[in-house]
Order: structure tokens, then C-alpha cells, then sequence
């Protein structure tokens, strides 16, 4: 295909390098470090005959002893890859080329796009000025058109590569110049003074505040002495969904209205100076559970499934984890979008047991699409809650896709 493409279309190596670099340093591939050495690899070596070992070991680090007969690593970050390279060119229809990785195959697969799409107007401009009895001037004043439109192509090219409008679903919840707070969960452990080495959480205790909440809490204090804040966390998931949301709005141009917070700092005051969005399982969001409560969807204290207290037709009455293999696992979060504590502000609710998934559906092109389609199916609905099935090998994030939305009426 390479030299085809060279032949038929000027191209050249430098011009692939070039493109193979703008995929790699787009916003869609900001956080695919992985997916991201596959395709150099895959380029680099795309004029020699690779095999499945040889990419696991040299692209995605994997030991030595890799057997690609027992693990489908490579097939699975293929997928991804192929995945990641459809939305890129979604996020970025004006690319002169693509890349594709056929179906069964780990071989870069180049086309041209320009004579068929972005050059057409130009084509057709030069025809009519070659075969039009044209004046001098006449003819200097259609170049210099063709040559403005071509600058002003270019200049919303680069544009639209650093920054690109939010989403429908969520220019309405950002709303005009409010602020946004987002809230990611900061655990806690307790030690205690008759026993020193012994680490205990409890998931609605943060803070020496909240302690008088758990009565299991106060009656182990009794036992094992007084209770001490040994430490708070961050769960890695947590952690990622929080920097792609600000890398996100950092891209749409709303990014100076964020600003972040933890729970453990949390104070109900933030919902009433801006929308708030929390991430979190059902064990790190106990400070929001008077928002979660009314849900008709209802995420589980061990997260292996949500019930739906009042299933529409054709909706399941629970969604529960779906384990289809080793490398194929399912599993249920939610999204909720609620009014705030103030008329006007709107507070968004992401739990589950991988929120990074749920933030990559709904800032990546495709899974935004999938969760705007069943929103504008159920009438767009100012406050709506949701299921999403997070899709996992059990280590990496696969896809994410939203299977039933309630709207949600404020009681």
C-alpha cells in the first residue's frame, strides 16, 4: 500500500511521519500512552514482516516468556488502537490521509482523502479560471480567492486540532460562566491508640466530624481505643477521570472555570457556588448519598449491580456485572445529572468502579455520539440519570457504552 500511495499521490515518507505525529499528540491520544508506542511501533517497523510476539515484547513491554496462543494482549490493544485511530479522524475530518489497521490484521493501512474531499473546490476553481476567457485582473482576483480560502482552511484546520467545542449534553450542563467544582474522593484510614499497627476504614467516616455517623465506628473505638486519621488517598481511577475532564475542558475553552477539590474537604457550601462534578464508587460517594438516594437506578454496596426500581419497557430490572472470558468484562456504573443545591446549578454524579471509563465516553467522539443519541431519545431531559456498561479485560479500559436513561424529576 505504501508505495501505491507514494506513486499515485506524492507521498512521502516525512509526510506520513508528520501525520503519524499529529495523531500522536492530539487530545485524543493524550492519555493512550500505550496505544500511542503501538502505532510509532507499527509505523516504524511498517516495511517488515512483524509478528504477534514481536510487537508484545518490543511495543507493549511484555516479558519474554510472552506465548501469544494464551494471551490475546496483542489482539486486545490492536482493537484499541483501531478504536482510538476511528475517533481521532471523527475529531479531525480534514486530514489530507488516514491509517487504518484492517480487521484480523496488525498492518497500517494508508488512503488519501484530499483529492476526494478537501481539495475539490480548489480543483474546480483552477478548471474554471484555465477555461474561462478571463481578463488578467479577472484572473489575478480568482487566485487570490482560491488562495484566501485555502489560508482560511488551514487556519480553522489548526483551529479546530487545539480546541473543540463541548459536546450538546455537555454545553448544557456547563451552562454561561459558572464556575465548576470537581470533587474527587479522598478516602480515609483510622489507626487507634490500643492498637497502633491495625488500619480500619469505614466508607462514611472521612473525618473526625463524621465519625458520630457510624455507630460500627464508634463501638470498634470503644474496643480498640481512640481513633487517629492515619492517612487519605486517591483511587487511580478517580484520579485519571479527573485529569482527562480537565485536559477536556481545558480544550473546549472553559477550562479557567474549573477547579478541584477532595472530599475530604468537602464542604456542602461548594454546591451552592457552582456545578459540581463528583467521581467515585459507592463507598467514596457517602457525602452525596441524599442525591443518590431518589435515583430509580441504584448502584449496589459491592458493585455487582445496579438495580432499576422502575424499569420502563423493555429495560432490565437489574444490570449486573457480565464476566465473558478472561479478557471481556462488563460492569455497570452510573451517570446522574441532578438539580443543585441552588436553582440553576446542577450537580453531574459518576460512580462506579472505573469513572476514567465513564469520563472517556463522554469526552471521546464516539462515546459522546452513543450517550447524545439516547439522550435526544428520551427528549432531552434537563436532569436524567443513567446506566453505562464499563468494558474491561480486566486491566484496561475497552469501551464504554450507556444502556438505559431515566429522566429525572425533582421531588
Amino acid at each position: 500500500m505504501l508505495p501505491d500511495l507514494q506513486r499515485q499521490e506524492g507521498t512521502t515518507d516525512t509526510d506520513l511521519d508528520d501525520h503519524i505525529q499529529r495523531i500522536t499528540r492530539s487530545i485524543i491520544f493524550n492519555r493512550a500512552e500505550t496505544l500511542k508506542r503501538l502505532l510509532l511501533y507499527l509505523h516504524e517497523h511498517r516495511k517488515e514482516d512483524i509478528n504477534e510476539y514481536a510487537i508484545a515484547v518490543e511495543a507493549l513491554r511484555r516479558r519474554p516468556d510472552f506465548d501469544p496462543k494464551f494471551d490475546a494482549a496483542v489482539r486486545v490493544q490492536i482493537s484499541r488502537l483501531r478504536k482510538k485511530l476511528k475517533e481521532y479522524y471523527e475529531y479531525v475530518p480534514e486530514e489530507p490521509r488516514r491509517v487504518d489497521i484492517p480487521m484480523g490484521t496488525h498492518d497500517l493501512v494508508w488512503s488519501d482523502t484530499t483529492p476526494l474531499v478537501q481539495l475539490t473546490w480548489l480543483q474546480k476553481g483552477l478548471a474554471f479560471w484555465k477555461n474561462s476567457r478571463l481578463t488578467v485582473t479577472s484572473s489575478a482576483c480568482i487566485v487570490l480567492i482560491l488562495i484566501s480560502g485555502f489560508l482560511l482552511w488551514k487556519d480553522a484546520r489548526l483551529r479546530a486540532e487545539t480546541e473543540r467545542k463541548p459536546s450538546p449534553l455537555w454545553h448544557a450542563f456547563l451552562g454561561d460562566k459558572v464556575p465548576v467544582h470537581i470533587i474527587l474522593p479522598t478516602p480515609a484510614f483510622f489507626s487507634f491508640s490500643n492498637s497502633p499497627s491495625l488500619r480500619l476504614r469505614a466508607t462514611n467516616v472521612n473525618n473526625y466530624d463524621s465519625i458520630p455517623q457510624s455507630n460500627w465506628f464508634r463501638q470498634v473505638s470503644a474496643n480498640l481505643g481512640q481513633p487517629r486519621l492515619e492517612s487519605t488517598y486517591t483511587v487511580s481511577t478517580d484520579t485519571l477521570a479527573a485529569i482527562q475532564l480537565s485536559r477536556y475542558f481545558d480544550s473546549t475553552g472553559v477550562g479557567q472555570r474549573v477547579n478541584f477539590n477532595v472530599s475530604s474537604d468537602f464542604s456542602q457550601d461548594s454546591l451552592e457556588h457552582g456545578n459540581v462534578i463528583a467521581l467515585g464508587s459507592y463507598g467514596t460517594l457517602e457525602q452525596f448519598r441524599d442525591y443518590l438516594s431518589p435515583l430509580t437506578f441504584h448502584l449496589v454496596s459491592d458493585e455487582r449491580w445496579i438495580d432499576n426500581t422502575e424499569p420502563a419497557s423493555g429495560e432490565m430490572p437489574r444490570y449486573p456485572v457480565k464476566v465473558e472470558g478472561p479478557t471481556h468484562i462488563e460492569e455497570p456504573a452510573l451517570i446522574a445529572v441532578l438539580p443543585g443545591k441552588v436553582p440553576g446549578l446542577k450537580i453531574m454524579i459518576l460512580q462506579g468502579r472505573h469513572t476514567s471509563g465513564l469520563v472517556d465516553m463522554l469526552t471521546g467522539v464516539v462515546g459522546s455520539k452513543r450517550m447524545e443519541q439516547m439522550y435526544r431519545e428520551h427528549r432531552s431531559p434537563e436532569y436524567f440519570e443513567a446506566v453505562v456498561y464499563v468494558v474491561s479485560d480486566g486491566t484496561h479500559i475497552l469501551d464504554s457504552r450507556p444502556v438505559a436513561l431515566h429522566a429525572f424529576v425533582r421531588k
